[in-house]
């Protein structure tokens, strides 16, 4: 049987939209603390000022387009988050998907089971309100979109 192409979605992991108080409130705290260091180096202003510098880094890179990438192939799913964390899950770990309202509303919840499901997924965290593990974003689909592209996929690697 021929394979299908792999489908490659891509998004960031935050809106820019939704973080731009915060990410100004980062970035006032961390010019503070960088000011500071500078004008009284010791141990602990610079240790803070680093702290506040990688924060916004942090957060600069999830507002970044493409720092959150799906890859759905005949054997499962590729997460790549911030261009360097990848975690493979294989089909056979994923159990029920479906749509659910979680924490940060509609969104598509994936069971995944063994050595994948163990440990932390970045863009695929444990939702606390439904228990089980939700996309952080649907990659500009609807939640129902993403949800039928997983079984439909998922359904003709496993025939």
């Amino acid at each position: 049987m021929p394979s299908v192409p792999p489908i490659r979605l891509r998004d960031a992991i935050v809106d820019p939209r939704d973080m731009v108080r915060e990410y100004l409130v980062l970035t006032a705290v961390a010019a503070i603390c960088v000011v500071v260091a500078l004008g009284n180096p010791t141990f602990l202003s610079v240790g803070f000022a680093v702290v506040a510098v990688a924060f916004i880094t942090v957060a600069g890179a999830a507002a970044t387009p493409g720092s959150l990438r799906l890859t759905i192939d005949d054997t499962g799913l590729t997460i790549r988050t911030f261009f360097v964390f990848v975690r493979r899950i294989r089909w056979s770990d994923v159990g029920e998907i479906d749509v659910a309202e979680g924490w940060q509303g509609e969104t598509v919840a994936v069971e995944v089971s063994g050595e994948a499901g163990e440990g932390t997924i970045f863009g695929l965290p444990i939702d606390p309100s439904l228990g089980r593990r939700a996309f952080v974003t649907t990659f500009g689909m609807a939640p129902s979109e993403l949800r039928t592209l997983l079984r439909d996929r998922r359904g003709a690697a496993m025939r």
